[in-house]
């Protein structure tokens, strides 16, 4: 190639890990951004080179390969070491639509380190303590005789999945880990069996001193018999290779005699099963005052210390033992906003005490993790009383769901932190007989990797802002390695908080293992409403638009068709006979209610053929056949793709009225058509294209009132238009999901951070939790349907941007791609878009409530300019749009549309 130049790839994968990427399978998959080159617009990928070394040394070199591809690049190299770290770059080669080339710099190196390839160690043992016991603690002081060049822990534990912590892991006191979290099916090329024993892979070099001092490994683990097992290897300066396993050589501590596991007191709730009733009174200290998770530790100071009872790990165990596809959980300390003290009588009628014992606390924000308590003049035996809820009344934490509990202090310095997590923000603190002079609150936050660069909003509403952040923060702060309906209460997967929560995080953040993992485990572990399980194909289409791989229908393919509910099929209709598939969803409901009231609410009408699932079920194996297809699976793709057409056609025979979708067999429910059925089906896009604009009024009309937050999702949904239908036009100029977004009233995201001080999301729009994920929805409202950004081809090798601004005079945003950023800015008959450079944008101006209001109308003769350069056009859905796609602008600029005449917008 006769190349100009390009900046370097960024964005570097390697199985969807960011870098650096930690326990890789032996046949890792890279993906890049292709960086915009400085000749001219429109680049695209026309060839790559991949190398891959280890410790200076060429492992593989691609050489230069003719390809489009910069996603899921297949390694093709010699076979990989296990346990190893390696570096790879690449460089990309691009071609302009008019046959301009360019040739970019190598990109910076990544890293990615393999997983156990050839199995643990044989020496690994599990080890547990010699007692009954919940908490156990274990540590080791290692010594090295020469500098550390590399250092890989891998650790699982048995745990009970909602509790998370099945282990912590520390170095030098240092907290470096806390998991394993939950298993899954690794799912890579349709893998779907699951595996309850996954380990991290954590790259530890940098926590360990060598070879000036030793290094105390320390392990908190938790469970019923709590049992860890782990793996270090080191490779030294002078050539040593040191592989470390837990055996019975490491100590052990039955943990229950310092953290007093005890039932809860003050209400229940997941997390609560027990409370940790800490007694720093027997914390392991040596008689030198040196931690336990200190190096140089004296265990002889009491006979606590034992050895550890240590057991090879059996068949099933290592069966299941299974390299974690997730990076691991992001851990930080966190200060309190404001600490203050609380007024308190010693006795009713008696005055305020002089000296004050109680305080309340604040930390700003919702949190997930556990508190910390530093107390420099502790007295023996003094007690705190501490209460930590989402909510405040009146001085009160409220909302606590359980977290309430008491630790006990010791004489002079100490710290009693938590190994448990839970959700909180208020905290009281109530000493007694009174408060130490010198004390500190503090805690450690705990949640699934976020990067703060990956996206970004703003816009000229600033109640649209504050939900957006409302939102986003919740995406970040509430999240662990698995979506839950809430991990303040349940803490259990659902397919519904599923979907909404995984569709907007990949809006906000470029990562795609957080979606796949959990849709893994709880396809596994299906759930109880019917609706939720027709849910499976969605979660199927959402990863493969995500990735543009099919891998996750493949490994659950079977799951997917049966979930569908197809065969409920009633052969004398040909409709699914809905009054025996089990309990029913259609929305749950405003006020938390653990039931269905549609019907009550005048949203649905019930009857033995319920349209809305049949429409799941028929769109759901329409979603699965073109999985199928991309898998390759033709036969499949072939029978799915008839067993929807024939339920589609049988829905437009029966249930069609002309007009609408009715509640079920328009016969059976007296002609009715309300707003679930309009709204599912229009989502689905299942409507006829001549009567979407009316049943899009229809949905639009309704509004939020009366809907809960699932409801919420496929409302926005609906009136946006998603990529779990084809792409269809909507009528308005944006004005109605920009009114759902930003109302006030009592259904709504803003009346929760006007009444309730909400900083996460809650479970409904006034009742439930303070940290439930799927109220995140509004992230979908802006991106799909306020900035019209919508994905057209799986890994977003296509989309189309068609903003509706409403009553905005701008906006802006950032949304992560598998391919790279997209950046859009809109505003009043203009707009401005970063496009990837291995993806195609087709670009309309936005539309607006001052089109409307000024009755603008386009049409195909309209001028339109693009960087400036007068471009054809088209109209769709009122949108003036140009006739051809566009790739990444010169140099990374935006490219830029703009009518001919702007003076129509004055």
């Amino acid at each position: 190639f006769v190349a100009a130049s390009a900046a370097a790839p960024t964005g570097l994968l390697c199985d969807f890990q960011k870098n650096p990427a930690l326990g890789v399978r032996s046949n890792p998959h890279f993906s890049w951004v292709v960086k915009p080159c400085d000749n001219g617009d429109d680049h695209k990928q026309i060839a790559y080179r991949v190398s891959v070394s280890s410790q200076g040394k060429l492992i593989w070199d691609s050489g230069q390969v003719a390809s489009q591809e910069s996603t899921y690049v297949a390694y093709r190299g010699p076979k990989l070491a296990a346990a190893t770290k390696y570096q790879w770059n690449v460089t990309t080669w691009t071609a302009s639509f008019s046959g301009q080339t360019c040739q970019s710099a190598p990109s910076e190196p990544a890293s990615f380190t393999t997983a156990l390839l050839d199995g643990w160690d044989s020496r690994a043992q599990f080890i547990s303590i010699d007692s009954p016991g919940i908490f156990g603690y274990f540590r080791s002081d290692v010594h090295f005789g020469s500098k550390v060049i590399s250092a890989t822990f891998f650790i699982t534990a048995e745990v009970d999945t909602v509790l998370l912590a099945g282990y912590k892991l520390y170095i030098n006191e240092r907290l470096i880990d806390v998991g394993p979290g939950r298993g899954e099916a690794p799912v890579w090329e349709g893998d779907g069996r699951y595996r309850n024993l996954p380990y991290s892979t954590l790259d530890v070099t940098e926590h360990l001193i060598a070879p000036t001092g030793g290094n105390c490994i320390a392990i908190v683990a938790m469970h019923q018999q709590p049992s860890v097992m782990a793996q270090l290897m080191v490779m030294l300066e002078n050539g040593t290779a040191i592989s470390i396993v837990t055996d019975a050589t490491w100590l052990a501590y039955n943990g229950d005699l310092h953290r007093g596991p005890a039932p809860p007191k003050h209400g229940r709730s997941a997390g609560t099963g027990f409370l940790e009733y800490i007694d720093a009174r027997h914390e392991p200290i040596d008689s030198s005052g040196r931690s336990w998770k200190q190096a140089g530790f004296d265990p002889t100071y009491s006979s606590n210390w034992t050895q550890a009872l240590a057991k090879a790990p059996t068949t099933e165990q290592l069966q299941n033992l299974h390299p974690k596809m997730e990076p691991s959980l992001q851990i930080t300390d966190i200060a309190v906003r404001s600490l203050h003290p609380v007024a308190c009588r010693t006795k009713p009628g008696t005055r305020v005490e002089d000296s004050p014992r109680s305080f309340l606390a604040d930390f700003g924000r919702e949190f997930q993790g556990g508190l910390r308590l530093e107390v420099n003049d502790g007295t023996t035996g003094q007690l705190v009383h501490i209460a930590c809820g989402e909510s405040l009344k009146g001085g009160s934490v409220g909302n606590t769901w359980g977290w309430e509990f008491d630790w006990t202090l010791r004489e002079g310095v100490q710290t009693l932190e938590q190994h448990k997590y839970m959700e909180c923000r208020w905290v009281n603190l109530t000493f007694s007989p009174q408060a130490p002079k010198h004390f500190r609150l503090s805690a450690w936050k705990v949640h699934y990797l976020w990067d703060e660069a990956d996206s970004y909003f703003s816009s000229s509403s600033v109640t649209l802002n504050e939900v957006w952040e409302l939102s986003r923060y919740t995406l970040q702060a509430a999240v662990l390695d698995t979506y839950t309906d809430s991990n303040t209460r349940e803490r259990r997967p659902y397919e519904a908080d599923g979907i909404i929560a995984a569709s907007a995080r990949l809006l906000v953040q470029r990562d795609f293992l957080f979606p796949r993992h959990s849709h893994a485990w709880v396809i596994n572990q299906p759930t109880w409403p019917v609706e939720w399980k027709q849910l499976s194909p969605f979660l199927g289409w959402q990863d493969y638009m995500a990735t543009g791989q099919p891998d996750l229908a493949v490994a659950f393919t079977q799951q997917m068709h049966d979930r569908s509910m197809i065969g409920f099929l009633d052969n004398s209709t040909g409709l699914l006979d809905t009054s025996k598939m089990g309990r029913h969803i259609v929305d749950w409901m405003p006020d938390a209610a653990e039931a269905d009231e549609t019907v009550k609410r005048g949203e649905f009408t019930a009857s033995n053929h319920m349209s809305v699932s049949n429409a799941f079920c028929a769109h759901g194996l329409d979603l699965l056949a073109q999985m199928m297809t991309a898998a390759g699976q033709h036969d499949k793709a072939t029978d799915f793709k008839l067993k929807s057409y024939r339920l589609k056609t049988n829905m437009m025979k029966k249930m069609w009225n002309g007009a609408s979708f009715c509640d079920g067999i328009c016969s059976e429910v007296g002609g009715k058509s309300l707003v679930m059925s309009n709204m599912f089906t229009l989502a689905f896009g299942l409507v006829p294209q001549p009567q979407l604009a009316s049943v899009w009024k229809t949905v639009a009309s309704w509004g939020l009132e009366q809907m809960g937050a699932y409801g919420a999702f496929w409302y926005q949904a609906a009136l946006s238009n998603s990529y779990y239908a084809p792409l269809y036009d909507t009528p308005d100029d944006g004005s109605a999901i920009l009114t759902a977004l930003t109302k006030c009233d009592q259904s709504s995201w803003c009346s929760g951070l006007r009444d309730d001080n909400l900083t996460t999301t809650r479970e409904s729009w006034h009742a439930g939790t303070y940290s439930h994920v799927w109220g995140a929805s509004p992230i979908v409202g802006v991106v799909w349907g306020i900035m019209g950004i919508h994905q057209t081809a799986p890994g977003f090798a296509s989309f189309v941007v068609k903003p509706k601004l409403g009553a905005l005079s701008h906006a802006s945003i950032t949304v992560p791609t598998l391919r790279g950023y997209v950046n859009v800015t809109a505003s009043v008959g203009a707009l401005q878009v970063q496009v990837p450079c291995n993806s195609l944008a087709t670009l309309c101006l936005p539309r607006s409530a001052t089109d409307s209001a000024q009755g603008l109308s386009f049409t195909a003769s309209t001028g339109l300019l693009l960087d400036g350069k007068h471009v054809a056009a088209k109209v769709s859905g009122g949108h003036l749009c140009a006739s051809a796609p566009v790739s990444c602008g010169r140099s990374g600029a935006a490219r830029v549309l703009s009518a001919l005449d702007t003076a129509m917008y004055i």
